[in-house]
């Protein structure tokens, strides 16, 4: 497919303390997208040539408290919710609408900054309310309005922790290892996933504005 995407404005104010700070924030999306599906893209099989416009407008106010325990180390909290308005998705048939549920997103994290290595992990939790769709379906003349489906897109449970140290003077090393269970509902069934996900990389500085870097990852 081809086109455009939303736009996205984000603001943020900080509240900076030597102890204790708060961090705000609004992100809106625009509702400016829209793409094109063509007949021999990769989409699934019985799929027509149909205009996507992109999400609706969507508001996520977020606040995130950081709590200085050392000069080095800090507990990090932030939360988050994502209003999500009703939109239409489909060109060919007007009355097809999406109205996504809202998102729920919460952040638990500790970082500690040494002077040659950094050190974060994190605890996320983001959980979607319930989401109702228009079916639009193909027919010998295009497409027509089919039956409304409602589903969940799901409890997300993310733990991980990341890293990297200075090896030499213009070597630095890092690694991230995040283990992932979401659980999601279509109707009145669900399906649990779980994944793994490691990498180790190498950054090497050749001059203080060029540098190159490998990385290795596994799922």
């Amino acid at each position: 497919s081809v086109g455009l995407t939303d736009t996205m404005l984000d603001v943020r104010y900080r509240s900076d303390h030597p102890v204790n700070s708060l961090r705000y924030g609004l992100t809106v999306n625009l509702p400016t997208g829209q793409h094109r599906f063509y007949a021999n893209a990769l989409v699934p099989k019985g799929l027509l040539l149909f205009e996507d416009f992109g999400k609706g407008w969507e508001f996520t106010p977020s606040v995130e408290a950081v709590h200085r325990v050392t000069e080095r180390d800090s507990l990090i909290a932030r939360f988050a919710y994502t209003f999500r308005e009703k939109y239409k998705y489909a060109k060919e048939v007007s009355e097809a609408e999406t109205n996504p549920g809202g998102v729920a997103d919460l952040e638990l994290a500790y970082q500690h900054i040494g002077e040659n290595h950094q050190l974060r992990t994190w605890l996320t939790l983001s959980d979607t309310a319930e989401t109702k769709q228009d079916q639009i379906v193909p027919d010998d003349n295009g497409w027509h309005l089919g039956t409304p489906v409602k589903y969940r897109e799901g409890t997300e449970i993310e733990l991980g922790a990341s890293a990297n140290w200075r090896i030499a003077p213009k070597d630095e090393l890092s690694a991230f290892l995040t283990l992932g269970h979401a659980q999601r509902v279509h109707g009145i069934a669900g399906d649990a996933t779980d994944d793994i996900e490691f990498a180790v990389g190498l950054r090497h500085a050749m001059t203080p504005r060029l540098s190159w870097e490998a990385l290795a990852s596994a799922y």
